[in-house]
């Protein structure tokens, strides 16, 4: 354990320092390592495909836990879900009541500092709710959105039951009560949809690296905030720091230990990690803890695994002198190792080519890996070739 937090000392601090660069380059010694060789502090995990949702790795990732501030997530989910329903505007300015006010948060509160009295527009508000984690700014979204904190839960749970999602439910918009439950599983599979729903937005919202407020346009004219204007870095350690990495929430309560949802993409393939349950001896040591299971867990994930489409080659698609065109081309993660051992292979009807006119169909494309079929199409006659 010591030379762990070691370890992670070092890492950080060389991270920050700028001696390793911007990004995290990924170390071929994880390449085709085998799952139980990935050593995690964090207590239950899993990483996922976000193209297919096929599980790559998981640890323990059915255990019930409460997903503390991951579930603002979902808070954000269900606040974009009404901007697509025309209920409200990304621009909407929203003045802070007296609940929101961040006095008037329970202890230990991550905090946007919101003031009753201010104005923020809900984008600043999702903002707010994905870079400092601020429960004052989760209590804001909710009474924009559905009127109470009551009402918006139920939407909040709606959502999870269409889903399908049968371990998982909240009670507030924060994730700051121990009675929010969700497993590691349950709670990528509903990070993954989020993703699809709301590309664009969530990704602009959660890699976000450091967010200000308020600012002059925020208060009461002649006002002022108590503590004045406050820069918070995003709480998400790998944002800006792990490449790839686009978000998306971290979360922490003493019920639930360290917790951090990540999505990353390179190239076109993009990963999704769920950790819960990480240790925190300190704050600092939790953090770091949870940044180098991150590290780990995604490193191995992309240098063992590739999204690829699976079609002929260049070379392939001529005959005589046509270009053939494949229909569909069919994407799909694979472990490198398995890409490696998969063969295509096209056939083509001599009678069909010679007799079809362009954009008939003459023929068909497998792909196999030994006997097993992993996928195929269909080739179709092409333009003919300038000579």
């Amino acid at each position: 354990m010591k030379k762990r937090v070691v370890l992670s000392f070092i890492f950080w601090g060389l991270l920050l320092s700028g001696l390793v660069g911007c990004y995290w380059d990924s170390s071929s010694a994880y390449l085709l390592m085998e799952p139980n060789r990935v050593q995690l502090l964090s207590k239950h995990a899993i990483l996922i495909d976000l193209f297919s949702d096929q599980v790559l790795f998981e640890k323990e990732a059915d255990t019930v836990i409460p997903p503390a501030s991951m579930t603002k997530l979902v808070t954000i989910w269900v606040a974009l879900n009404a901007v697509q329903n025309q209920e409200c505007n990304l621009e909407d300015s929203i003045r802070i009541s007296w609940s929101a006010d961040y006095h008037n948060q329970p202890p230990h509160s991550s905090l946007m500092f919101l003031e009753q009295g201010q104005r923020a527009t809900l984008k600043e508000l999702l903002v707010g709710l994905a870079v400092p984690s601020g429960n004052d700014a989760a209590i804001a979204v909710a009474q924009v959105v559905a009127g109470s904190q009551k009402e918006f839960v139920v939407r909040m749970n709606q959502l999870v039951e269409k889903l399908g999602l049968t371990q998982t439910r909240f009670v507030d918009p924060s994730g700051y009560s121990s009675q929010n439950q969700t497993t590691p599983r349950e709670f990528a599979l509903l990070a993954s949809q989020l993703w699809r729903t709301h590309p664009k937005e969530i990704e602009e919202i959660c890699s976000t690296p450091a967010f200000a407020y308020p600012q002059s346009r925020h208060l009461r004219y002649g006002g002022k905030a108590s503590l004045g204007q406050i820069t918070q870095t995003n709480h998400n350690e790998l944002v800006g720091r792990l490449y790839g990495v686009v978000g998306m929430k971290t979360g922490f309560i003493d019920a639930s230990g360290m917790n951090v949802t990540l999505a990353a993409q390179r190239g076109e393939t993009r990963l999704l990690a769920v950790l819960m349950g990480g240790e925190k001896p300190t704050t600092t040591e939790g953090q770091l803890n949870r940044a180098v299971d991150g590290t780990q867990l995604l490193t191995w994930g992309f240098e063992n695994f590739v999204t690829v489409q699976l079609k002929p080659t260049s070379d392939q698609l001529q005959f005589w002198n046509y270009k053939l065109v494949t229909r569909p081309s069919t994407t799909m993660t694979l472990s490198r190792e398995e890409l490696n051992q998969i063969k295509i292979r096209c056939r083509i009807n001599l009678f069909k080519f010679l007799l079809k006119k362009e954009g008939a169909v003459i023929g068909s494309w497998h792909a196999r890996k030994g006997l097993k079929l992993r996928a195929k199409g269909e080739l179709l006659k092409g333009t003919k070739n300038n000579s």
